[in-house]
């Protein structure tokens, strides 16, 4: 018997909040992919080229907020964006978190901080990243480890949510890589980031610092 080659690509994925913020890509040859080969992926999985997933509606956050994303990149070479928000798909992000060209770990809410030199990232690994965006007393924690702590800005991120894709200075910035999980709170958790961490490691397999 011949093995399954066929490829699944999501149009929806659900928010499991409960507030209705699910990522919609209705044209099918913008869709992330989530069977490659007739193999479940576990994430969504984007081409680095036109894959991109959007939440529908309006989205906006009010600093202080904290974001936990599990993902990786396959091009270390390249800034790329795990999530951002924006007024449109075409317009530039008012707020995004990204693997930056300077193999550091950044976000960006007005103004950009890295984990460049302090932790870098390798291609076709696994991270988490948790970002606390609240002005200049911001931080990047990845896999538990402090990154970086200082000024992200104080834009409060609004428009869309846009999921392995951001828009800055006319060109597209798109993840060629994976996203597992991304949870977004409304507020600072810096009390309750570490068992949180715990949580999120202990579901995809990842080891703390």
């Amino acid at each position: 018997p011949g093995f399954d080659q066929v490829d699944g690509f999501v149009e929806t994925w659900y928010d499991q909040s409960g507030n209705g913020n699910n990522a919609v890509q209705a044209t099918a040859a913008n869709q992330p992919k989530i069977v490659s080969a007739g193999t479940l992926l576990n994430e969504l999985d984007f081409d680095g080229t036109e894959d991109i997933a959007l939440a529908t509606g309006s989205f906006s956050l009010t600093q202080a907020y904290t974001t936990f994303s599990v993902s990786h990149t396959d091009d270390a070479s390249t800034a790329q964006g795990v999530w951002s928000t924006a007024s449109s798909i075409t317009g530039a992000f008012n707020a995004v978190s990204l693997f930056r060209n300077d193999d550091g770990f950044a976000v960006n809410s007005g103004t950009t901080i890295t984990t460049a030199g302090t932790i870098d990232y390798v291609a076709d690994r696994t991270y988490l990243q948790t970002n606390v965006v609240n002005g200049a007393s911001s931080s990047i924690f990845v896999d538990g480890a402090t990154g970086v702590t200082g000024n992200a800005g104080s834009t409060n991120p609004s428009g869309i949510l846009i999921l392995g894709f951001y828009r800055a200075g006319g060109g597209n910035q798109n993840l060629d890589g994976g996203i597992k999980e991304l949870i977004i709170y409304d507020s600072d958790q810096t009390s309750t980031r570490s068992a949180l961490e715990t949580n999120i490691a202990a579901e995809y397999g990842i080891t703390l610092s």
